[in-house]
């Protein structure tokens, strides 16, 4: 009796404490260790999904963020457990290991983390494709008609644009997920090449209702390593080849002298991204098109091209790594760690 409500009594305080204190109460109990065992173990791998489904792969102690890769480094075999974790676009993806979240975001440098682990793991890499290989089927790509939004614009009816709209938001919007990718990035290169068709047909107006409403929704829609290459710029990752740089703010915009660090969105309202918002490259090259300046840089639907086939490119290489064999490496003993 007295064990069972000193059991009660610790993970009581456990569910009111944060990681770093329940695991630094954990290191300091032998009592406390062996009842909140579970707990934390279960909140560890809770977070670690959520630190990969929003690409915190790395440590951030100035924003309180651990890293998807300290947390796997004293657990790899998280890598190989499954749950359910809602992302940054409110879609909830259901029975995802952390490399298949990873992998369902065309998110090649988190992939490119992981790998490593995964051969700390008997049968890692094997077990790892098997499952994307069920999580993963090969499907015919969805090609959605823009038919009925290109009369919409065209035709310069404001009612008919709205209901174009709104049906388009609904049809691409995906509630849950289990299976497949996160977000079908050939969406925003098949508007884009549908942009170059009739950039000069329609007029200014008409053009920037294309920009704003149906590639800007898209946008919203992205999978978070494309969330952070389109805040970072699409010239600076695609052509100058800089390394991906996991920031959801826009360098240079500020509120009252500080970065606004947050993507420009709201879920909870029909504003940002998709209602009269998109994002362009904030970094052109010189002489190039600015975001702000209107109208459509001709460059831009082949940066975006570009980006396609990059991570096209990336993710089949992942998965030739995944085929390659690894010698087992003895993982060392790790108790659980003070974060």
């Amino acid at each position: 009796m007295i064990t069972r409500i000193s059991n009660s009594l610790a993970n009581l305080v456990a569910s009111y404490t944060d990681l770093h204190t329940t695991s630094y109460l954990s290191q300091t109990c032998r009592f406390f260790n062996r009842s909140v065992r579970d707990n934390l173990s279960k909140r560890l791998f809770s977070q670690l999904l959520h630190h990969v489904v929003n690409g915190e792969q790395e440590e951030d102690k100035e924003d309180n963020i651990i890293g998807a890769r300290k947390i796997i480094a004293f657990h790899p075999h998280f890598l190989l457990c499954r749950g359910t974790v809602k992302d940054r676009s409110g879609r909830t993806l259901i029975d995802f290991t952390p490399f298949e979240l990873a992998y369902a975001g065309d998110d090649v440098e988190m992939c490119q983390m992981m790998l490593p682990y995964l051969d700390q793991l008997p049968q890692g890499r094997e077990q790892v494709l098997a499952r994307i290989n069920i999580k993963f089927p090969e499907v015919e790509e969805e090609v959605y008609d823009f038919n009925p939004i290109i009369a919409a614009i065209t035709s310069d009816d404001h009612e008919k644009q709205e209901l174009a709209f709104a049906k388009f938001r609904k049809d691409v919007t995906k509630k849950v997920i289990k299976t497949g990718k996160i977000f079908n990035f050939a969406l925003i290169v098949d508007a884009f090449e549908i942009l170059e068709t009739y950039k000069d047909v329609w007029r200014f107006h008409q053009i920037m209702l294309f920009l704003e409403y149906v590639i800007g929704y898209l946008q919203r829609l992205m999978s978070i390593s494309y969330m952070h290459i389109h805040c970072q710029g699409l010239h600076k990752f695609v052509i100058d080849k800089n390394a991906l740089e996991r920031i959801l703010y826009i360098p240079g915009c500020c509120q009252r002298g500080e970065i606004i660090k947050r993507y420009p969105f709201d879920l909870e309202r029909d504003r940002g991204l998709g209602f009269g918002v998109f994002l362009g490259d904030p970094f052109p090259p010189p002489g190039g098109w600015s975001p702000l300046g209107g109208g459509v840089d001709e460059g831009l639907c082949g940066l975006v091209n570009k980006l396609y086939e990059m991570r096209e490119e990336g993710m089949n290489e992942i998965k030739r790594q995944l085929k390659k064999l690894r010698q087992l490496k003895k993982p060392k003993i790790k108790c659980c760690v003070m974060l």
